[in-house]
């Protein structure tokens, strides 16, 4: 009888998204102190929903970013000094953004449920990787549960280097959190989100851009640019999350290391940023031995 099997994803082990959510987590599981069903939870988080909704991001960027170059290909041949032009414009634009911020939001929020099988916490949404706004911190022994960041403050300690990573992303998780609820909630307190497609400023072709009107200190932003570096937070935040874990909970710490494979290093064909190794300690050990046998082989002689 012939193995079934059925492809699940569009993309391949050459896609970021692909290598570094599901190969990379999947290598260095068997690394980990796990329970199999916390173990399984994981892949099947990674396998749906997490790796399909960050591959949609990736779908939608790489959409507009075609999109974005057919309108200024085909806007480039005008004829100079004359009396009509033609400005380029993003037919999809509005409905792609609030599409790619439904996305990234989602994806935040199940991103949470991979923090809760890694440290037994209970959150839900998007919204508790922050500290709810205007809420007063805890005092110190507190119980670490109203979000991701006031449970690293508490349990890992201020100066960890897993508070201050999740504390440099914070800004960006509010930035998504906050451009989606006002697309959801024009009237709340952040919206409405100004989305402007290609316009003529000066004689000068201005990009598409999007920002909160609403807020003095915002400025508008190049759409492509944003698209791209959203989904690159969010990949490192999830991979981080896992990564920064497994580290802390290796089977053999004396004798393995989480190690990290600068970009130029990686293999294209599933370039994964993080790998299981020999620590320093074995390497050293190796090398003594190496040298001890070397030793004996020049007696011998």
């Amino acid at each position: 009888m012939p193995f079934a099997t059925s492809k699940t994803l569009d993309h391949g082990t050459a896609n970021p998204v692909v290598a570094r959510l599901l190969l990379q987590i999947r290598d260095i599981m068997p690394f980990c102190k796990i329970a199999k069903d916390v173990e399984d939870g994981i892949l099947g988080l990674c396998m749906k929903p997490l790796a399909p909704g960050l591959l949609r991001c990736w779908e939608i960027r790489d959409r507009y970013e075609a999109e974005f170059q057919r309108q200024i290909e085909t806007c480039k041949n005008q004829i100079p000094n004359a009396q009509i032009i033609q400005i380029p414009w993003i037919t999809t634009l509005d409905q792609g953004c609030q599409n790619f911020l439904y996305e990234a939001k989602n994806f935040l929020r199940d991103l949470m449920q991979l923090f809760n099988l890694l440290y037994g916490t209970k959150f839900k949404d998007a919204s508790d990787y922050l500290p709810p706004k205007g809420a007063k911190p805890k005092s110190k022994g507190a119980k670490p549960s109203s979000s991701v960041l006031r449970f690293a403050e508490q349990t890992f300690g201020s100066t960890d280097p897993r508070t201050i990573f999740f504390k440099r992303l914070a800004s960006d998780v509010d930035r998504i959190i906050t451009y989606r609820n006002a697309v959801e909630h024009p009237n709340g307190y952040a919206g409405p989100l100004e989305i402007r497609n290609f316009q003529l400023k000066d004689d000068k072709l201005v990009e598409p851009c999007w920002w909160l009107p609403k807020d003095v200190n915002a400025h508008p932003a190049p759409i492509r640019a944003d698209l791209t570096a959203i989904i690159a937070t969010l990949l490192t935040l999830a991979e981080y999350i896992f990564v920064s874990w497994a580290a802390q909970n290796l089977k053999f710490p004396k004798f393995n290391q989480i190690q990290l494979i600068p970009k130029e290093h990686r293999d294209p064909k599933g370039p994964v940023k993080y790998v299981v190794s020999a620590s320093n300690e074995l390497l050293q050990l190796i090398a003594e031995h190496e040298k001890q046998e070397a030793a004996k082989a020049v007696n011998r002689n």
